[in-house]
């Protein structure tokens, strides 16, 4: 007999619930739901921690403008790191991330938010330039980091 667990579509389905809610602790549960398919995903193949997982976690740390910002890069190192590890393209952070993260930074209300937004585009136009990185910054990228420093 098989055991019955959450399997891919039920950790996808309820972190993206967490991502739709309004509660206000409702990023510390998407981020928490990301973490159990991360480590169920360690026991089950079947089970893949998508980019669009990543991205729905991040985005959410947009509704906390005080902790948002460093939960968001926090979470887009690890996402980050793991790519790099796994070299999984399914988990490999995009444009959307990069966007998603940025957006993040521009909603905050820290001092420093346009200061950090503007580096993390920096790095990300460095690292491609070199040939370190794949994530080619769009208009979108831009246009966060200008929002960044618009909210200042």
């Amino acid at each position: 007999v098989e055991c019955l667990g959450p399997n891919d579509l039920t950790f996808s389905i309820c972190l993206h619930s967490w991502c739709k809610s309004s509660r206000r602790d409702a990023p510390k549960h998407a981020e928490n739901i990301l973490r159990r398919k991360i480590e169920s995903s360690k026991e089950n193949c079947d089970i893949v921690v998508s980019s669009m997982d990543w991205n729905s976690a991040i985005a959410k740390w947009r509704e906390d403008p005080t902790l948002g910002p460093d939960r968001a890069r926090k979470l887009f190192i690890e996402m980050n790191q793991r790519y790099i590890d796994s070299r999984d393209e399914r988990s490999a952070p995009n444009v959307v991330t990069v966007n998603t993260l940025l957006d993040v930074y521009a909603k905050s209300k820290g001092e420093k938010s346009a200061e950090e937004a503007e580096a993390i585009l920096n790095e990300i136009i460095r690292s491609y330039k070199s040939g370190e990185g794949v994530i080619v910054p769009n208009i979108i990228s831009f246009r966060s980091c200008m929002d960044a420093w618009i909210r200042r």
